[in-house]
């Protein structure tokens, strides 16, 4: 039989031990609760910096893309300025070959703000008589002057015969004709303005629309011309037959030239080069001639070189002026 008081003992140690394990148990919880606790702002700080990273990285490519687009615009537009002033100093203002003829009084327009010299050489093998004036002042168109030409000319089989004047307004042609036999099979005689004009007519001589005056001619007659505008003109004739046929051809050309006599700059190109430097804020002009018609001598024909010298400091100012503005500026990382 066992003692009640030992029995009553031992249900009285049992609560112990029960809230003994109830306090062991609790221990883990608490400390999986501080843990939990201290790795919450370890875990934040790591969020924060890799935000800063990624906002870091995207902030510098932004910046790059930028520098990148602002390059490429200034070289576009530094290459584009570029070649427009090329093309207006080499097109625009190009050098050009001229074929002169008798009396030719021609003026040179071009404009000083971008064309600092008119330069005049004479091409190899031509004869001396061209000259370059300049003046401060529109020299007047007041002088006039006449001559004659006698042509006897033979014209092959779908060729052509062409003669070159340069004629101001106020110009007149007066041709006279006479073809050989009279009999004979008819000849085209054209006055055209331009080489374009020219050409045109030579592709298809029986399209007489892109010429100045369009005739067929045959036995004796005339015909006459009144010049409206300043430029080339050509007098040809052509032969569709297909025989030789003969025509002797009269040119009476009554002309009107710039009168010289208050020209600053006089330069003779036979021989030398010439060069007449234009006046940025004042005018300039000039005029290139060639004499009349010498007898005894079948062509009388002046070729002269004409080209421009550039004024670079507008060409530099303006790239600058374009340029600048658009200069990438430096970027802080």
């Amino acid at each position: 039989m066992e003692d009640p008081e030992t029995d009553r003992s031992h249900h009285e140690s049992v609560p112990s031990s029960s809230s003994s394990s109830s306090s062991s148990s609790s221990s883990p919880s608490t400390s999986q609760a501080q843990e939990q606790t201290e790795q919450q702002p370890e875990q934040r700080s790591s969020t924060r910096a890799f935000s800063y990273r990624v906002n870091v990285l995207i902030s510098d490519v932004a910046a790059f893309d930028m520098k990148d687009d602002l390059w490429s615009g200034f070289i576009v537009l530094v290459t584009f300025w570029f070649f427009a002033s090329m093309t207006l100093i080499l097109g625009l203002f190009g050098s050009a070959d001229l074929q002169l003829g008798p009396n030719c009084s021609r003026l040179i327009r071009t404009n000083p703000f971008f064309v600092q010299t008119i330069k005049a050489q004479e091409l190899e093998g031509t004869k001396p008589g061209s000259i370059l004036y300049g003046f401060h002042t529109p020299p007047p168109l007041d002088v006039e002057t006449a001559w004659t030409e006698t042509h006897h000319t033979l014209v092959h089989p779908t060729y052509h015969k062409e003669w070159i004047y340069f004629l101001n307004k106020g110009s007149r042609i007066d041709i006279y004709y006479h073809v050989k036999p009279s009999s004979s099979s008819p000849l085209t005689l054209v006055i055209a303005e331009g080489r374009e004009s020219l050409v045109e007519w030579i592709d298809d001589p029986s399209y007489g629309n892109a010429t100045l005056s369009w005739n067929i001619i045959y036995g004796s007659g005339k015909i006459q011309q009144v010049i409206s505008e300043s430029s080339n003109y050509y007098i040809a004739v052509g032969n569709l037959n297909p025989e030789d046929v003969e025509v002797e051809l009269e040119f009476n050309i009554k002309s009107t030239l710039y009168n010289t006599a208050q020209a600053y700059y006089r330069c003779s190109i036979h021989n030398q080069y010439c060069s007449l430097k234009l006046s940025l804020l004042g005018a300039t002009f000039a005029v290139l001639t060639s004499p009349g018609p010498e007898e005894g001598i079948r062509e009388d024909d002046w070729y002269v070189k004409l080209s421009y010298g550039p004024r670079w400091i507008i060409y530099f100012l303006g790239s600058g002026y374009f340029c600048l503005p658009t200069y990438p500026p430096h970027t802080q990382l």
